[in-house]
């Protein structure tokens, strides 16, 4: 795990024990938080603090490609790597990986991989960029392939899936280069909602980024040109669009990303800012970047927006870093690269956030993956079967 180069951190250590689902971490002290509680006279919890130390998992540490693109953990506890070659799993110690061989049709389908989820009853979906639909077999350790044919108006309607998503009946839902996808697992066959000429009911735009159910049981479905929301009875979509003459409209036609916090609001994240959608869903305030403001949103191309347990709300953006957004104050603090340190961000391209069984944060960005832990984010990788073996970085 560890490597030549000198680091000044005890990298990040997960304990996956086989019968047990989680990630038992050690942690050392964090002297950020120290400073903190000296600077104030009170202690500061890890995560609200200004500075945040991560840890990294990169190539050297056996991370296929460093430009990650997707997170989930399974329920047996590992952690699954969507990169730009290939799918990694990840057990604490070590990566496994998992590429497209033309000689086996039981291998990844293509290497370039856009989402993950685990559904509920524990599988695993991988959604590639070329490659299709992806189902994990654990017990053959193969994948079960589903993509586009031209010939059958009833398979997977394009082969680049950007978003996977699982409705309370245990529906999958796909967003792809070329429309919304309606998965019958029984059948094996995709249902297709694409956008119709004269049809002003049809999905707003075939390019679909992202997709949510809300806690009222409402489908939203995000696009290159708006919001949809999903109407089941009638197979309609309802769309929310920019317009530029009313401020209180998206601020941009790109949904990449749709996520509901537990107050009801939904949060989307745009190419120009974060949109706050009310829990009546009759209002849209704007988050954009203001370069006179160093407390406004980093940068207006959001990836993405993610609540943690704590009610934490992170905002993930493409060259601006991590967001903190505090909504009493609605300011933003930031958390960018620095060259010069090592327990800073690893890129500014951070394209999601991910929150384990332990509540740790693993971010995906475009220079590997990223790990915060609430109380410290330094932690220690020990072994899978000697958990008092632990590795330590040369100084």
């Amino acid at each position: 795990m560890m490597n030549t180069l000198h680091k000044s951190l005890i990298i990040a250590t997960l304990i996956i024990y086989t019968f047990i689902s989680g990630i038992d971490v050690d942690m050392v002290n964090a002297q950020t938080a120290a400073e903190d509680t000296a600077s104030t006279g009170h202690p500061v919890e890890f995560l609200q603090s200004k500075y945040l130390r991560f840890g990294r998992l990169s190539s050297e540490d056996g991370l296929s490609n460093v430009q990650t693109r997707s997170v989930a953990q399974d329920n047996q506890g590992f952690m699954w790597f969507g990169t730009a070659n290939g799918l990694n799993r990840y057990d604490g110690t070590s990566m496994k990986v998992y590429r497209h061989d033309t000689a086996d049709p039981y291998s990844l389908s293509n290497n370039y991989i856009r989402s993950l989820m685990v559904d509920r009853s524990g599988v695993l979906w991988i959604g590639t960029w070329g490659g299709g639909l992806n189902q994990y077999d654990r017990e053959k350790d193969a994948f079960i392939r589903y993509q586009h044919d031209p010939n059958d108006p009833h398979s997977l309607s394009n082969n680049a899936v950007w978003a996977i998503f699982e409705d309370r009946d245990g529906t999958i839902w796909l967003g792809t280069h070329r429309g919304l996808n309606k998965f019958d697992r029984e059948n094996k066959q995709f249902k297709r909602y694409l956008k119709k000429p004269n049809a002003p009911k049809s999905l707003s735009h075939d390019f679909v980024w992202s997709i949510l159910e809300d806690s009222a049981g409402v489908l939203w479905v995000g696009t290159e040109g708006g919001l949809n929301r999903f109407d089941p009875k009638t197979e309609e979509f309802i769309h929310y669009r920019h317009d530029p003459d009313d401020a209180g409209s998206l601020s941009h036609n790109t949904i990449r990303s749709i996520y509901e916090d537990r107050s009801g609001t939904i949060w989307l994240s745009t190419r120009k800012g974060l949109c706050k959608f009310n829990r009546d869903r009759t209002q849209i305030t704007r988050y954009l970047h203001d370069s006179k403001n160093p407390q406004s949103l980093s940068n207006n191309l959001v990836t993405g927006a993610y609540e943690d347990r704590a009610g934490r709300l992170w905002v993930s953006t493409w060259g601006g870093g991590l967001n903190r957004f505090d909504r009493e104050t609605d300011t933003f603090t930031h958390f960018r690269n620095d060259s010069t340190d090592s327990y800073s961000l690893s890129s500014d391209t951070v394209v999601q956030v991910y929150e384990d069984q332990q509540s740790h944060l693993w971010l995906a960005t475009d220079s590997g993956i990223n790990i915060l832990d609430g109380e410290n984010v330094i932690i220690t990788i020990k072994g899978r079967l000697d958990p008092a073996t632990t590795l330590v970085a040369d100084n």
